[in-house]
């Protein structure tokens, strides 16, 4: 079995293998074009070559939808997280494949999925539609990007994803909700006595991330510099729980914390103390979590929710928010407080500042005045006599 490599006027790299004879005795060659390098040409031929002479190569036109889908989650979960993992297997064995799965990769056509997406807008006798548009682009998300990359791996030359118009979402994103600082006191009276006052009490005055304080281990806080780390997150997913890195890499960061906070975190040391002593032996004693439950063990956040949605069932309807709003009361009491938004976002772990300007700025309309004002204040006697 030959292969070679030529190169096209273009300047990019093309191959080609020689396949085994026909029944007629005719030649067979398969091919494959727009390698940008020799490299990535030989890199192809080579495991074209290994998977014609294994005997696992299939032509594309016998590739159906939901075979490539299962093989292309299964190539992408190691550079996904458990739980996006776990999302992208739904939409795709529940609702992808159903509706879609018998196809052959090559001959699937945008009209094929604006098809099946009309029919999950169709209101049933319910009057509602079978899925709401905001599940319904989030499976387009999915098939999108598992047909961008079978354009990438040649077994189709377009994605026909790029063709479909995907219904927009009616109304705006819900609004985020922020405590004034009244509000947050009332917030953690409700809550004294219970196991949520010192999460909350620690979220508003550090803007960690659920995931993150249930992932707070004692070794990351420092209670006599008065900083705790960020070191990794929680997740939960159907087969159970698990550590993970942050969520971006500027997600790992050194967060100070106020003398309140330090102290509430002090106490609740003796009281978790105490507590390992009365169980004994069966403490789980690793990883030494701050927020563990009565016998060290992880608090599962499905477990977390569901305590804040009781709680948050009993209070008035102003302090009740999300328990991720406590994140954002954070951030916007601090660019309040005149915080440069570089420093809030080295808070809260965003990838980027705009990041943090996008999603937070309109809930100061006052900013800009302000900034009038001091500029106006400040160039006053400079340009006095000059306008």
């Amino acid at each position: 079995m030959r292969g070679c490599i030529s190169r096209r006027a273009s300047g990019t790299y093309s191959i080609v293998v020689e396949l085994a004879r026909n029944a007629e005795g005719k030649r067979r060659q398969k091919s494959r074009g727009g390698f940008r390098t020799k490299k990535e040409a030989q890199e192809a031929l080579n495991a074209l070559l290994a998977e014609v002479q294994g005997g696992t190569y299939v032509k594309p036109r016998e590739v159906r939808l939901a075979g490539y889908l299962r093989e292309w989650l299964e190539a992408a979960a190691p550079n996904l997280s458990g739980k996006t993992t776990e999302r992208y297997r739904i939409a795709i064995e529940r609702h992808l494949i159903p509706a879609l799965g018998h196809m052959l990769l090559p001959e699937l056509r945008p009209v094929h999925i604006q098809r099946v997406y009309a029919d999950w807008l169709t209101p049933g006798a319910d009057g509602r539609p079978r899925w709401a548009r905001a599940t319904l682009r989030k499976h387009h998300f999915v098939l999108h990007r598992a047909l961008r990359d079978a354009v990438r791996l040649q077994y189709i030359v377009a994605n026909p994803a790029d063709g479909v118009e995907v219904p927009r979402i009616n109304g705006l994103k819900k609004p985020i909700q922020v405590l004034t600082e009244a509000q947050i006191a009332a917030l953690l009276r409700r809550a004294r006595g219970t196991r949520l006052h010192l999460p909350i009490l620690v979220a508003v005055t550090s803007g960690l991330r659920r995931g993150e304080l249930l992932a707070l281990r004692w070794g990351d806080v420092d209670l006599e510099a008065g900083v705790l780390r960020v070191e990794q997150s929680i997740e939960e997913t159907a087969q159970g729980l698990r550590f993970k890195p942050p969520k971006t890499a500027k997600g790992r960061r050194r967060v100070p914390l106020p003398g309140l906070t330090v102290e509430a975190l002090r106490r609740h040391r003796v009281a978790q103390d105490k507590q390992r002593l009365l169980v004994g032996a069966a403490y789980q004693a690793e990883p030494d979590l701050v927020f563990a439950g009565p016998d060290g063990r992880p608090w599962f956040p499905s477990n977390f929710e569901r305590t804040w949605r009781a709680f948050k069932a009993k209070l008035p309807v102003e302090l009740a928010v999300r328990f991720h709003d406590l994140r954002h009361t954070h951030a916007s009491q601090l660019l309040a407080q005149g915080v440069h938004a570089k420093i809030v976002s080295e808070r809260l772990g965003h990838a980027s500042i705009g990041i943090t300007l996008d999603t937070y700025s309109h809930l100061l309309p006052g900013l800009q005045e302000e900034a009038i004002r001091q500029l106006e204040a400040s160039l006053a006697v400079t340009l006095a006599g000059a306008c």
